[in-house]
């Protein structure tokens, strides 16, 4: 008797970096999944080995949130294609089944069966319930308990990477262009590469090579003055002092890195911490970005992740930062002139420049769920949250800066009391995600706006 138990995963597009976690951990358990992003191969008709899939699997698991419960299009048609072979079955089989990645309305023909909440405690052990139920009617085998047991909350497990990192993985991404309204007037698919660390079957981490070369970092005296402007039009009270310090634009030359695909997740830090910061229940999500966390714990993950690994895992250095958000442009965002909400997560009612008002999502999204990424295939850059670099941080550092002409490699001041971060948030005014923008806190502060990414010297 085959006793492999057969997943598909239905899903929306928008949620592709929280269905990932649930994917690889259920494929960790032992069961075999099937989802289109690993499973459908190039030069097949899709449409029929999707239907074919869905015939063949003995569970059909529906992920829903609120960016796509109700989307029409093809998650619509699979939902129909399942329920209809459902009909054909014994009426008392367990198969399918909806999962809520957070809380969301029900689609149509859905609402009659009981869901499982993914974003709650006990989610994955209710989600092994039903399936266990279901595999037993089949007469097969469930996978070994010890195969599906979670990580123990009070002990974090030893990191390993594989072998042989993915070191010449080559990767798809799309990045647009963006005009001074914030509409997209040219979207491309381009290529990068990175190196993937599995660290123990439902976590993984993806770092993107970024060559060295030169650039002019920071703001020319028009574009501060000019985002200054922007930042009084929505807060009488903004001090120009923070955009002072933006200039003047210095040439920096560095050396090559690989920095994190997108910010660290909260299902990375529990993988390497062994626990969560206390983070509010509105900004869970295990593909969310990890919040909460202060420039020194953020620098004690990278110790320990570098003790774990035997790799030198870091913050990355402002300039590192900012070289990497821009990917080669000189524009105020790496999109181009303006940004807009569909690309970007952050105030949307606080707008860029000519750009109209767009919706403000109140909380962070996953990470890489709004599906662009820069032109060094870099996700999240922009927006969503803040993220902490390891330089002290100046007013006059950029000052400094000029007069030495190209500083290889900078590391930032050699002292201070705040440490600097980047990127903008999902809280904040478009003017603050720009990729000059910089800021400065103490280093014990944590907010729900604040996370980071890794950078890992060399390529």
């Amino acid at each position: 008797m085959n006793d492999e138990v057969r997943i598909f995963i239905s899903y929306a597009r928008l949620d592709a970096g929280e269905v990932s976690q649930l994917y690889h951990r259920l494929k960790a358990a032992g069961f075999r999944v099937w989802i289109d992003r690993e499973d459908l191969l190039p030069g097949v008709k899709w449409r029929e080995a999707i239907e074919d899939a869905i015939r063949e699997a003995d569970f059909f698991l529906l992920c829903l949130s609120s960016r796509s419960s109700n989307r029409r299009g093809f998650l619509q048609r699979e939902i129909n294609a399942a329920l209809d072979l459902w009909e054909e079955r014994m009426s008392d089989d367990i198969y399918f089944i909806p999962l809520r990645l957070e809380v969301c309305e029900m689609p149509e023909r859905v609402g009659e069966f009981q869901c499982v909440d993914w974003f709650e405690d006990g989610g994955w052990e209710r989600l092994i319930k039903a399936l266990r139920v279901q595999v037993e009617r089949l007469g097969k085998r469930m996978p070994e308990p010890g195969d599906i047991a979670q990580p123990s909350p009070t002990a974090a497990p030893v990191v390993i990477p594989s072998q042989r990192p993915s070191d010449d993985s080559i990767f798809d991404f799309v990045t647009v262009t963006v005009d001074d309204r914030g509409v997209v007037i040219d979207r491309q698919v381009r290529q990068a590469r990175r190196s993937i660390e599995e660290w123990g079957g439902a976590v993984r981490l993806e770092l993107v090579e970024i060559a060295g070369g030169e650039f002019w970092m920071g703001s020319s005296e028009a574009e501060a003055q000019a985002a200054f402007a922007d930042a009084k039009l929505h807060y009488e009270g903004a001090s120009e002092a923070g955009y002072i310090a933006e200039v003047p634009r210095h040439r920096v030359k560095l050396s090559p890195f690989s920095m994190g695909k997108y910010p660290v997740t909260q299902s990375q830090w529990y993988e390497v911490m062994g626990d969560l910061p206390e983070i509010p229940d509105n900004l869970r999500g295990g593909e969310h970005p990890v919040v909460m966390v202060s420039w020194e714990e953020a620098d004690d993950f990278c110790q320990e992740l570098s003790r774990r690994t035997r790799r030198q895992y870091r913050l990355p250095t402002e300039a590192e930062w900012e070289y990497a958000c821009r990917a080669g442009t000189n524009t105020p965002f790496a999109f181009g002139q303006n940004i807009n909400p569909e690309i970007v997560n952050y105030a949307g009612n606080h707008p860029y420049g000519s750009a109209p008002q767009g919706v403000y999502a109140q909380k962070p999204v996953p990470v890489g769920s709004l599906g662009v990424a820069n032109a060094f295939g870099l996700y999240d850059m922009h927006g969503n949250v803040w993220e902490w670099c390891s330089d002290w941080y100046s007013n006059s550092y950029y000052e400094e800066c000029h007069k030495q002409g190209v500083e290889p490699d900078p590391p930032g001041p050699d002292t201070g009391s705040v440490r600097v971060y980047r990127g903008g948030g999902w809280r904040h005014d478009a003017v603050n995600c720009r990729s000059a923008n910089r800021g400065g806190v103490a280093p014990g502060f944590r907010y729900g706006y604040l996370s980071f990414r890794l950078v890992r010297a060399g390529r």
